[in-house]
């Protein structure tokens, strides 16, 4: 009972941090991690988010290996979908470059009449930062939940560059969620801009 109310309380934390996130774009905020085996097979950051947010009501598709699919869809009671139908897109932490690339372009950006339908992208990265890292690529995101603009540091910049080849036209497009393995994460919704400022050349400098 102890360790069902533990991880009951770690998941409303979780939550808590997931939607603070996606309320402030280019914030880098911290997920609470479990410190076990995942039920996924994920890394705990993104167990816990595709915990959180895949349920039966909605679809998934998973890049990566089918054991991994099949244990995501018995543990959210969800249905495996296309990249291209899917309400939620999860990619893992090991994917490839084109892979991560493929999730994004490929990612339903819902209608006009239902921009709602517009996919969720979850991406495993190698690392987060709020502040310039040697070797890591930054962004200034703008638009609504920002004030003036926030700046983020992440591991890739492949993503972002998949996003601005889409061409979505609010309110349709895509919610992106970047998580690196120490549970940090970033949200970057739909109604983000996000300009790319580079590579880091060395801590604290953006070329």
């Amino acid at each position: 009972m102890i360790s069902q109310n533990s991880e009951i309380h770690r998941i409303q934390h979780a939550f808590r941090a997931a939607m603070g996130a996606l309320a402030r774009p280019g914030t880098v905020g911290v997920l609470p991690l479990r410190g076990d085996a995942t039920p996924t097979g994920l890394d705990a950051s993104l167990d816990t988010l595709v915990r959180m947010f895949v349920d039966q009501a909605v679809t998934f598709a998973y890049l990566g290996d089918a054991v991994r699919e099949r244990a995501i869809a018995s543990e959210t009671r969800s249905r495996a979908a296309g990249a291209a139908q899917a309400a939620f897109v999860v990619v893992p932490h090991e994917a490839t470059d084109p892979t991560v690339a493929y999730a994004v372009e490929k990612a339903t950006p819902g209608t006009l009449i239902l921009p709602d339908k517009g996919a969720t992208v979850l991406i495993g990265c190698d690392g987060l930062s709020q502040e310039p890292q040697e070797g890591m690529f930054g962004f200034a995101v703008s638009g609504p939940g920002v004030a003036g603009e926030a700046r983020f540091y992440a591991a890739s910049d492949v993503w972002q560059r998949a996003r601005e080849t889409r061409g979505d036209e609010y309110p349709c497009g895509i919610e992106i969620v970047l998580a690196d393995k120490a549970g940090r994460i970033v949200a970057i919704p739909r109604s983000s801009e996000v300009v790319a400022l580079g590579a880091c050349a060395s801590r604290g400098e953006v070329r």
